[in-house]
């Protein structure tokens, strides 16, 4: 068959274009590595050989490149806006942007690369082997170009040290493997910290916290909080536009919401139910009500319902010295009173919202549970001490009126200690999810550091209910 010269000439071009494609992309690729300032300073020994992170993460990031504002995770799959954009549905303004640097981009597309005073040195997170891959899920970088990398205990023994600012141990890999710095090599080293991390109540032998050189949890009395789980302003815990019911038309006492049917707690809400009417919903009730408790415990559905009571009781999963949950926040704005039994220092050291009234009840103040359901029996007939609870809400209403920023710090939890309005700051500037990944990124400054491990430092423990209860606290 012939071949015309029109057919000649396009077959011998093919060769041509591929061969001219594949030089402009090595002249890319190139240029991105080039101008890559930041990832020869993100080196790490794994496996016996110095590799960046952007070669030995490559399969992990690609699939968790997202618009962070606190933790960027590296985008290995393409060094253009244009993908990100279109992945995450981002401003399409930033499509036709190349990054420039080895981070994802800020708000999809605005291509920083800050510079600091100190060496990104990187950070480590240690964990089971057989939590791998969740570990790797933690690999990427903070906008201070400091690496963050999760690590199996297996691979401890190719990293490089002098590479390393601080390694996180959470609380269940450090339970499994008390040993776990007797092990590790050159300890201790003044610029080198170990953290010890618990994102629920530690309920291990209090002892262990020793061996660390700061704690960051979720007690309150940690020298670092993390998880935060106190909302961070007047403008999180009071929603105009809920109604809610006044004190003369709320139908119902109290009511208890609880799906973790813990036996020991429930003893303490079935005792109380001997003295006084109290509702028990979510998965641990024990009859049907008129009333449905909210699938979701977002503020406003959950304000709506709980306006319906006078008292919320909230108990804790445990009982641990100076941890406070979300449990504890769940009813305010709504006009219920917080009921509280939990951390043993709640009433004396956890700061009050408006710096002077008291806005919760703790149970432990009480030499009994019946003297606790008298005593609310009396505030439930009685609006004016009623009343005295819900005083911070004034406080809150008097710094709206003077047209001061309802959503700014500076006038909630007034008094709060230095860790405490740390953690305010980031969930009030990130949000309640990245500011997790926030604080972590702070561990990158040396600094920060050396302030966290000066504050002072409570060991947790558990703290059993008051004895004259009879109730057996976990």
């Amino acid at each position: 068959m012939r071949i015309t010269s029109t057919r000649k000439i396009l077959l011998r071009s093919i060769p041509l274009a591929l061969f001219a494609f594949a030089l402009i992309k090595l002249s890319l690729y190139s240029d991105n590595a080039s101008s890559s300032e930041g990832a020869s300073k993100a080196k790490a020994v794994v496996g016996g050989s110095a590799t960046t992170l952007e070669a030995s993460l490559s399969k992990t990031i690609a699939k968790n490149c997202t618009d962070n504002r606190s933790f960027r995770f590296r985008n290995d799959r393409n060094k253009d806006c244009h993908w990100i954009s279109k992945r995450n549905h981002c401003n399409k303004r930033w499509e036709n942007q190349t990054i420039a640097t080895v981070w994802c981009p800020r708000s999809c597309g605005r291509c920083t690369n800050k510079k600091t005073n100190y060496d990104p040195k990187t950070i480590l997170y240690i964990g089971l082997d057989k939590d791998e891959q969740r570990n790797a899920g933690l690999n990427g970088y903070c906008d201070n170009g400091c690496p963050i990398r999760g690590i199996g205990w297996k691979s401890l023994a190719t990293i490089d040290w002098d590479t390393v600012r601080a390694f996180i141990v959470p609380s269940k890999f450090a339970r499994s493997h008390p040993t776990v710095l007797d092990s590790l090599p050159s300890f201790p080293r003044f610029d080198l910290y170990s953290v010890l991390y618990w994102r629920e109540a530690f309920w291990s032998h209090p002892n262990d916290t020793d061996k660390y050189d700061i704690l960051m949890g979720t007690h309150f009395t940690d020298q670092i909080l993390n998880p935060c789980h106190y909302p961070p302003n007047f403008q999180k815990v009071i929603e105009p536009d809920v109604k809610v019911l006044p004190f003369s038309k709320r139908p119902h006492l109290a009511v208890h919401i609880s799906s973790n049917c813990q036996s020991n707690r429930q003893k303490f809400v079935a005792e109380l139910q001997n003295h006084m009417d109290v509702q028990i919903h979510g998965k641990c009730a024990t009859q049907n009500y008129t009333l449905s408790v909210p699938t979701s415990h977002k503020h406003p559905p959950m304000v709506k319902f709980l306006s319906n009571y006078k008292f919320y009781i909230a108990v804790e999963n445990t009982s641990t010295k100076s941890y406070i949950s979300e449990k504890l926040f769940l009813a305010l704005g709504s006009g219920a009173i917080p009921v509280y039994l939990g951390a043993s220092e709640a009433s004396s050291s956890f700061p009050k919202l408006d710096g002077r009234t008291k806005w919760f009840i703790d149970a432990r103040d009480f030499p009994t549970v019946k003297a606790l359901a008298d005593y609310l029996l009396d505030l439930a007939s009685n609006e004016t001490k009623f009343n005295e609870y819900l005083q911070w809400q004034n406080y809150a209403a008097a710094v709206s009126s003077q047209k001061r920023q309802i959503n700014s710090n500076a006038f909630w939890m007034p008094k709060a200690t230095e860790n405490i309005r740390e953690c305010l700051d980031l969930v009030y500037t990130l949000g309640k999810i990245e500011s997790r990944h926030g604080t972590i990124c702070k561990l990158c400054d040396p600094d920060y550091l050396e302030m966290a491990k000066q504050r002072p430092r409570v060991n947790p423990q558990n703290v059993p209910y008051p004895k004259k209860w009879g109730i057996p606290a976990t």
